[in-house]
């Protein structure tokens, strides 16, 4: 069923000096009306109903209700479940009638947490008789000290379950920079083996550089012998555009000789027939010279071609060159953003 309602916490003990005068003499606790009695076990939810009456002219079956009321409260149990207990421990012990001590266990267990209640509020004379032949004063005053007591409880019930709700939330927010850690250490692991990796592919790039270093060395060396034989085809080719524009004035002269030999002819055929013969020779000559020169001309042709190829090879090494140091520039600044 539903919990009864509590009391008001109050302190264990009478505060000031005039608490004094109210409490019991001898005792450490305040002696409370009958109707404040009443109304606390009626909050407790004492069966029957009690009264102030109930508390001025009490009886062994109000004595026992309010007294297990007040039990309930104190413990946190309900007496069915320290009764299943008790004969939980009689059957271990071998006792095989244990259902005969149910009425004893009733008042055996309430005398016993009572008188334990009445010991804290340093009662020691409470005994079976006051459970059976119920004193209106004594009543009062144990019912006062189960109260004290119980008001005493509820204040510090409340101050623990602040702490034990602090505890809570201190141990979820462990847990929570356990979980936090345990994740930093997963990613610095990564990090670390990603770090490694890195690592590896720089000294790989340094080798690569130093292979394609030397290969630019050679490159380089066979780039400066293209360049002296460019210049030196470039020579040639000046000294046969040279030649090609002396050949060019020389046509034009024999040209023109042409032309006087052929008004010459007329006047003197014997002399112009030995001219003849000498420049047909001389045509003959100029015939062998220019077949040299054009072969030789052809030949530098040849070599121009070639070294216009090796230079756009030369081109292609440069720019594999460049986009090696970029892969290498890369690969440097990668361990700075995994740091």
């Amino acid at each position: 069923g539903p919990r009864p309602a509590r009391p008001r916490p109050s302190a264990p003990g009478p505060r000031g000096p005039r608490a004094g005068a109210m409490a019991l003499k001898g005792h450490s606790f305040k002696m409370l009306a009958p109707k404040d009695i009443a109304d606390v076990m009626n909050i407790l939810g004492a069966h029957p109903t009690v009264t102030s009456e109930a508390i001025d002219k009490p009886t062994p079956e109000i004595v026992q209700s309010c007294v297990q009321a007040l039990i309930q409260f104190a413990y946190d149990a309900d007496l069915p479940e320290v009764k299943a207990h008790a004969h939980g421990i009689l059957q271990r012990h071998g006792d095989q009638h244990a259902d005969v001590y149910d009425e004893v266990l009733d008042v055996v267990c309430l005398f016993r947490t009572s008188k334990q209640l009445l010991a804290i509020n340093r009662v020691e004379d409470y005994s079976l008789k006051d459970m059976w032949e119920p004193h209106p004063k004594r009543f009062r005053m144990m019912l006062s000290a189960m109260i004290n007591f119980c008001r005493y409880k509820e204040n510090k019930c409340a101050i623990i379950t602040g702490m034990k709700d602090a505890l809570q939330g201190l141990d979820a927010e462990r847990m929570e920079h356990l979980d936090i850690a345990k994740d930093m250490d997963q990613s610095l692991f990564a990090a670390q083996e990603k770090h490694k990796q890195e690592l590896q592919d720089i000294r790989d790039a340094e080798m690569e550089v130093q292979r394609v270093q030397a290969e630019v060395d050679k490159l380089q060396k066979a780039r400066q012998s293209a360049d002296r034989v460019v210049e030196e085809a470039e020579s040639a080719l000046a000294a046969a555009k040279e030649w090609t524009r002396q050949h060019e004035e020389q046509r034009e002269q024999t040209r023109e000789q042409v032309v006087q030999l052929q008004g010459q002819i007329a006047e003197s055929p014997e002399g112009i027939e030995q001219e003849i013969r000498e420049a047909q020779e001389a045509v003959r000559e100029e015939r062998r010279r220019l077949e040299d020169r054009s072969n030789e001309k052809r030949s530098r042709t040849q070599r121009v071609q070639v070294l216009g190829r090796l230079e756009e090879q030369l081109d292609t090494v440069r720019d594999g060159q460049m986009q090696l140091a970029q892969t290498v520039e890369a690969c440097a600044a990668a361990p700075g953003r995994g740091g």
